[in-house]
């Protein structure tokens, strides 16, 4: 299926900037001055909003095609969700202790 495979790096896009605000959560002891909660907060959520608008964009132009779905592409977005929860989590839960 090429049509599909045309979000896919959108969406790895996605988990990619998740991962590394993550890794910024868990392995830095210090925050830079500029980041804050709502920050990382509004990263996230703006991620997992995209995500699902492309997944729902990709589930609409397989159904004007007469295409069967990408799980695929469904996978990476419940990662993407995910990885939001883990990645806000880590952060506050972080900042308490």
């Amino acid at each position: 299926m090429p049509v599909l495979d045309d979000f896919r790096p959108i969406i790895l896009f996605f988990i990619a900037i998740q991962l590394i605000g993550l890794a910024f959560a868990l392995f830095y002891k210090r925050r830079p001055e500029g980041v804050q909660g709502v920050a990382m907060l509004s990263i996230s959520l703006i991620s997992v909003i995209a995500s699902g608008y492309v997944l729902y964009m990709a589930g609409v132009w397989t159904d004007e095609l007469s295409m069967a779905g990408d799980p695929a592409s469904f996978f990476l977005f419940l990662a993407s969700g995910f990885l939001c929860l883990v990645h806000v989590l880590a952060y506050f839960l972080k900042r308490r202790a």
